[in-house]
């Protein structure tokens, strides 16, 4: 007897819809006058079932953490506030590269500095059984600029910003605030492991695949194929090589045979590493040349130190010592090895990994850099080195092994004003924001 064995899927933990209003007062301290702006909003389930994922087997569910359940549960999923320049797809999932955070806030943070970053306001807010009504202030030196849109977001998103166009930041929140994940051997996407060998002498890619419990589930988890590919040319760097992987999106991993500690990528020598390309099966050799003045960090003590957007690979100065610049980062097309942007900043804190966590956005020593944009501002953020996936959010922690963590910087809702409004320095701003459920 003979039947088909068909994958076991999760079935997420899915929000109810809620309707959202959003009031903007903008109040004029010289005059008084008061300026008052009203607008619904686009509540996003989809998104808030997204980040209550326990990612199976990596074991990522929020209830894990004690601190993470000590609170009320609105106070987690919309506990933080985005004030954003430009109008947003109701499609997005995070901040569009190319747009500007304007100002934000996180439940029960005061902030007395001149960030971007406002302060909760406990003693207005309403909270009910069916009704949430939160209430966030900024003063007259915070938050100014345009506003097209307000979104509501995690406390820890909203805590981070999507990056201070003032130029300043307060202490830092990591992404992976209050989450834990199992380390698992392999990079993931999927819902499969994938290991490499490599025999550079005959130019031989071994690639290992083995299903894994992330999204769904099948009951041939943890059995492994091995299929060999042959590529061009050595891709050997250093002495003493080791396998670093990481995926660079699209269903596609880049491979590098590099050397395991802090060997600098010289000016003028050559990196090469393979593209595997998952879905078409796949291999390819990829050829940069270090044209600038620097040595850049490829590798920091056995993981991978760059990201990937598309065809471009970004690799930062090296640098050394309790106080360093480990800016600029260089943006290389991998197709034609063409340096095609260099982003300089000031480390906020000290720089290690390079952290993609939005399709076209990501962190370095404190800052946001956005590749529309092409700008680097500071964020009240730590560095971690996380890399996540566009499909799967996961992070990179070393040579061959994955982690999976919930990206916190999602939008909840999406609220977009009818017609821009612009606070300046002579103005305070309040931000009422309700959310009732949906009948």
């Amino acid at each position: 007897m003979f039947d088909l064995a068909k994958g076991i899927e999760y079935k997420d933990l899915k929000p109810k819809i809620y309707k959202g209003h959003t009031t903007i007062e903008l109040k004029n301290v010289k005059t008084g006058i008061r300026d008052r702006i009203e607008s619904d909003n686009t509540f996003q389930s989809d998104v808030l079932a997204k980040f209550l994922r326990s990612f199976g087997a990596y074991n990522n569910n929020p209830y894990n953490n004690a601190t993470w359940r000590s609170r009320a549960l609105w106070t987690r999923l919309v506990g933080g506030i985005y004030l954003f320049r430009d109008t947003i797809d109701t499609l997005s999932d995070y901040m569009p590269a190319g747009n500007l955070m304007v100002a934000n806030g996180s439940y029960m943070v005061t902030n007395t500095s001149t960030v971007e970053l406002g302060s909760y306001n406990d003693r207005e807010s309403v909270i009910s059984a069916n009704s949430l009504s939160m209430v966030y202030d900024w003063t007259t030196s915070q938050g100014n600029g345009v506003i097209g849109s307000v979104s509501l977001g995690s406390d820890v998103g909203g805590y981070i910003g999507y990056g201070n166009k003032a130029g300043e930041s307060v202490t830092g929140k990591g992404l992976n605030e209050n989450q834990t994940s199992e380390i698992l051997n392999g990079i993931i996407y999927k819902n499969n492991l994938y290991n490499f060998e490599i025999d550079d002498t005959n130019r031989v890619l071994t690639v290992k695949k083995k299903k894994a419990v992330v999204t769904a589930a099948s009951i041939f988890d943890g059995i492994e194929t091995s299929t060999d590919y042959s590529y061009s040319a050595s891709i050997a760097f250093k002495d003493t090589p080791s396998i670093c992987a990481c995926y660079m999106g699209d269903g596609k991993i880049a491979v590098f045979y590099g050397h395991p500690y802090n060997q600098p990528f010289a000016p003028n020598e050559e990196l090469k590493f393979i593209v595997f390309d998952v879905e078409n099966n796949s291999v390819s050799v990829k050829t940069i040349t270090n044209i600038t003045e620097n040595n850049l960090w490829v590798f920091n003590m056995g993981i991978l130190n760059v990201a990937f957007n598309d065809n471009s690979i970004f690799i930062p100065k090296m640098t050394s010592g309790a106080t360093r610049s480990a800016f600029p980062i260089y943006e290389f097309n991998i197709n034609t090895g063409a340096l095609t942007h260099t982003y300089n900043g000031s480390d906020q804190i000290l720089g290690y990994q390079i952290c993609k966590f939005t399709p076209d956005l990501m962190s370095f020593a404190g800052n946001i850099i956005d590749t529309v944009n092409h700008t680097v501002y500071p964020a009240n953020l730590t560095d971690q080195g996380l890399g996540f996936i566009d499909d799967t959010d996961s992070l990179r922690t070393g040579s061959q092994s994955s982690q999976l963590y919930k990206n916190p910087m999602y939008l909840a809702t999406i609220n977009n004003l009818d017609s821009p409004v612009e606070k300046t320095s002579s103005q305070t701003m309040k931000v009422i924001y309700t959310l009732t459920e949906a009948v």
